[in-house]
């Protein structure tokens, strides 16, 4: 099964126009995406230079049985020649994988759920280009590549999926710099037919309520929102609150325990707001929640904006749901970051489209180890042997690198072989 999802970026690779002139290429389109990929996928800078180890001793080596290139280009080529592929080219790829994930699993609530934030995966004080997002600091002038990436996410489940990113980048005719805001309107509008299809819901943090953005989802059919809202940004809406008694809101009370703890939970809950004082202000539910344990301490407390239909029958799940947009801070960045992904670090710059191509082919990878970690029991099996995914993937680079693999298969039969005997 591991061979299956390698085989589709082998055979997708090969099916990229090569936008090189003249006759000396050394090495295939194929090859060049390839091994820049292999590099993402097994997190290993390195992988590359004890491949070219192995091939001089032996003459083949693990970039060709794994991921199907034989020759193994420099670093500087790589740069070069992916330089110039647009990520949009990456779209059917993309498209392919996110088939494999059964939509069903993530449904929540009558839809799927999508957290949008935005994530920084370059910069620097020195280099820059017309992409570039910049920024004053009190040392100087900061440049910057981000981009917007919608989580797939579950309440039920711990694991997220991102998906294809929608890159925050100066738009022709504009003077103004890119902002998240603009190009969440611009995903939206991009995936509206697929979002009205999957009755999807957004979630985002208080940089997403606002009146343009809140009023574009209220266009589509069937799209729901859960926005925080918090009151310090949001003034006219506390000041059309304050006058409310108490029988003009609804107040919800419910108490949840986890082994020996118990936690309180109060929601109030606003019915048809305006969300600001324009005369064609969007209308909105407003809801507002305290978590506090049996002693009355307060340990939570946040406040959404939302066009579910909310009662005291679903407001706790609802609650639940917008809480869990934090799990794309906590299940995706933070992995992308951290784990072995190294998705700020700064890879290469390039001319063109270099950045953000390095930054697609990371979340390529995230996307080939979470399609493997749900259906291959051998690399399930392979995995259950390390505690940490980083660990994991060191010893992969490490036997690799001393050791030729005719395929995937036999590769994870051997790490779980030789490590069940003795869990790390």
């Amino acid at each position: 099964m591991s061979a299956k999802f390698i085989q589709k970026v082998i055979e997708f690779s090969k099916t990229l126009l090569d936008p090189r002139k003249g006759r000396n290429k050394s090495y295939s389109y194929s090859e060049i995406f390839m091994a820049t990929y292999s590099v993402f996928h097994m997190q290993s800078q390195s992988f590359l230079v004890h491949q070219q180890r192995l091939k001089h001793k032996f003459a083949t080596h693990n970039g060709k049985t794994l991921f199907g290139f034989d020759e193994i280009p420099s670093e500087n080529q790589m740069r070069n020649v992916m330089d110039a592929l647009n990520p949009c080219d990456l779209k059917p790829l993309t498209d392919s994988l996110f088939s494999g994930i059964d939509l069903n699993e993530f449904k929540a609530e009558g839809g799927l759920v999508i957290a949008l934030d935005g994530v920084q995966y370059f910069s620097s004080a020195k280099v820059s280009c017309a992409c570039c997002i910049k920024k004053e600091h009190e040392s100087g002038t900061r440049y910057y590549h981000s981009m917007l990436c919608p989580v797939l996410i579950h309440p039920e489940q711990k694991c997220v999926l991102p998906m294809a990113p929608e890159f925050i980048t100066p738009q022709d005719g504009e003077k103004k710099q890119d902002c998240e805001i603009n190009t969440a309107k611009r995903w939206c509008a991009e995936q509206r037919s697929w979002l009205q299809d999957n009755h999807v819901t957004i979630l985002g943090d208080d940089l997403f309520s606002r009146a343009p953005f809140v009023k574009q989802l209220l266009g589509y059919f069937g799209v729901r929102f859960l926005l925080v809202a918090k009151p310090t940004s949001h003034i006219y809406l506390q000041s059309w609150l304050s006058p409310y008694a108490e029988s003009d809101y609804e107040t919800v009370r419910t108490t949840e325990k986890r082994g020996k703890k118990k936690r309180i939970y109060t929601y109030k809950i606003y019915k048809d707001v305006p969300l600001n004082g324009d005369a064609d202000a969007p209308i909105v539910n407003y809801f507002e929640m305290q978590v506090e344990n049996e002693n009355g301490k307060i340990s939570y407390k946040n406040s959404w904006i939302t066009n579910h239909k909310i009662d005291k029958t679903n407001i706790h799940r609802i609650a639940r749901m917008g809480r869990d947009r934090w799990k794309i801070e906590n299940e995706a960045f933070n992995i992308l970051k951290t784990k072995g992904y190294n998705l700020e670090h700064n890879f290469g710059h390039g001319k063109k489209n270099l950045a953000k191509i390095l930054a697609c082919f990371n979340l390529l990878a995230f996307w080939v180890h979470h399609l493997m970690a749900l259906h291959d029991k051998l690399y399930q099996t392979a995995r259950s042997h390390f505690g940490a995914r980083v660990r994991f993937f060191q010893t992969l680079s490490v036997v690799t690198s001393i050791q030729i693999f005719e395929s995937w298969e036999r590769l994870l039969a051997f790490m779980s072989d030789v490590f069940a005997r003795d869990k790390i």
